[in-house]
């Protein structure tokens, strides 16, 4: 009995803590970045908005995403422009690339999970600079994957 009282237990704080990042009306928080997160394993808002203007091809709202002030959807739009400049299907202006440049530099934090319950807390410069971090690993799995689908 003691056991199970303590695997109730386990999962209890488990699912408490997934849900520390769904507010209330069940909207994913958008100040984190996360490819499957949570009790519904869904990504977050930020994710969700920058596959969905990679998919269909809307380059130009994704750039300007360059100049946002929310850093995780900074660090994701700069990530799938310069992964679809590779690709040929998208071309980054002398402005732009310079864009780029300075907010690889940027002190700002982003918080990023993988899973449930692993949360992390790195800067945009940590992340441009650290190539075999979790976020880095997983964001390269998921341009491939939303690119696969594109219109």
């Amino acid at each position: 009995m003691k056991h199970l009282f303590y695997i109730i237990l386990f999962f209890l704080a488990t699912i408490s803590y997934a849900q520390t990042m769904v507010d209330t009306s069940g909207v994913l928080n958008d100040n984190l970045i996360g490819f499957s997160f949570g009790k519904a394993a869904r990504q977050s808002m930020s994710v969700q908005l920058v596959g969905n203007l990679l998919r269909n091809g809307k380059y130009d709202s994704l750039k300007l995403l360059m100049r946002s002030e929310d850093p995780a959807l900074l660090y994701l739009a700069i990530r799938a422009c310069e992964f679809e400049e590779k690709r040929k299907r998208l071309v980054l202006s002398p402005e732009e690339k310079k864009i780029i440049e300075s907010a690889k530099m940027s002190e700002q934090e982003i918080e990023y999970c993988s899973g449930c319950t692993i949360r992390e807390t790195s800067t945009i410069k940590e992340l441009f600079n650290k190539k075999d971090c979790s976020l880095n690993k997983q964001m390269n799995w998921w341009l491939k994957e939303v690119v696969r689908f594109q219109k």
